[in-house]
């Protein structure tokens, strides 16, 4: 809630801030961000990405979908061979898909590869 009941003009905020030294500026075409912890990665695919400059130090703020796994888990391909694409939708996406329509695993797998992750195109792809 803001103070009035109103949210302050963008052009207002922005003049305010660079009053006060602080510069925010949005990454354009990122395509992957991916958090190292010990045992495991938080990857953001698509995400949006801001880099914040105040007094000298630049933060970057990042918000989108984050997909949890075991670190190092996507890395390495199985035998000599090319590595197959990460998939870029999670299990619970999957099986969202698999319930819709009523497809198999391997179906429902090659839906969402097919439409980047988006589980709304492959449900139609796989009705229509």
């Amino acid at each position: 809630m803001y103070p009035g009941g109103r949210a302050p003009d963008p052009r207002r905020m922005k003049a305010m801030m660079r009053k006060m030294g602080i510069e925010q500026e949005e990454l354009e075409g990122v395509e992957r961000v991916v958090i190292t912890m010990r045992d495991r990665e938080l990857v953001l695919d698509r995400p949006q990405v801001m880099a914040v400059t105040a007094q000298g130090q630049t933060t970057y703020q990042v918000a989108g979908e984050v997909e949890e796994r075991q670190k190092g888990a996507a890395a390495s391909p199985a035998g000599g061979g090319a590595s197959a694409p990460m998939p870029r939708y999670s299990e619970e996406d999957l099986a969202l898909v698999m319930a819709q329509t009523g497809a198999s695993e391997d179906e429902a797998r090659a839906a969402l590869g097919a439409c980047e992750g988006q589980v709304a195109e492959a449900i139609i792809k796989l009705i229509g």
